[in-house]
């Protein structure tokens, strides 16, 4: 099984928890949720119902993220490109993160699983480790 999709069921685990914290520094994106965060290194791009809404490379990238705060996640699953997460909030909003490079482009901690998962997208196998909370 892939690292992502690995990620991809620990996350599910948390449907139905909100988006209670958020930080993006023109660099890093962290999206805290109950019991779970995810932080990403790389490119991300957030739609609402098909639309790009704001992107990890717009101006406005910082005010457009807030739009996920206080969201529900009703779903994750994989990217077409199986190698990066895709996040599913209510009101139709996705926030998908896709590799540019193979240095750690994302990592996905949920509470209370065994290990951190760290994207590795040159090898999608590999990536897990042990979680140190």
């Amino acid at each position: 099984m892939l690292i992502v999709e690995r990620a991809v069921l620990a996350l599910r685990g948390r449907i139905g928890s909100h988006v209670r914290d958020l930080a993006w520094d023109g660099t890093t994106l962290v999206v805290t949720g109950d019991g779970w965060r995810v932080r990403a290194l790389c490119s991300w791009r957030l739609m609402r119902r098909g639309t790009l809404t704001v992107g990890s490379d717009d101006k406005e990238s910082g005010r457009g993220i807030e739009a996920l705060r206080g969201t529900e996640l009703v779903d994750v699953r994989t990217a077409e490109i199986p190698v990066d997460p895709v996040l599913i909030f209510s009101e139709g909003v996705r926030l998908e993160i896709f590799s540019s490079s193979s240095f750690e482009p994302w990592v996905i901690h949920v509470d209370g699983h065994p290990v951190v998962f760290v994207a590795s997208p040159s090898d999608p196998a590999a990536g897990a480790g042990p979680a140190i909370e």
